[in-house]
């Protein structure tokens, strides 16, 4: 979903807000974590700083298309396929 296409929804338009917040919150948890050198190897690998939301969101994204196997449909919510 493109940010024209939630804005002409008020529906979409909420999903987008609540997956790009969810992102968000994640990657700052995140990167709250790796400062206080408190994230646990299997969790993931380091985050660059510099990286955007909307880069964040486009890799969740991705990945939501590329596995629908493994993401359940409410973690779906920015897929284009949607």
């Amino acid at each position: 979903m493109t940010f024209k296409e939630a804005a002409a929804d008020a529906t979409k338009s909420l999903q987008h807000g609540y997956c790009y917040g969810m992102i968000y919150g994640l990657s700052q948890m995140l990167g709250v974590l790796q400062e206080t050198k408190q994230v646990d190897p299997g969790l993931c690998t380091t985050m660059p700083r510099s990286v955007t939301t909307e880069q964040l969101v486009n890799v969740v994204a991705k990945f939501a298309d590329a596995h629908p196997e493994v993401t359940p449909i409410h973690y779906r919510c920015h897929s284009r396929n949607t």
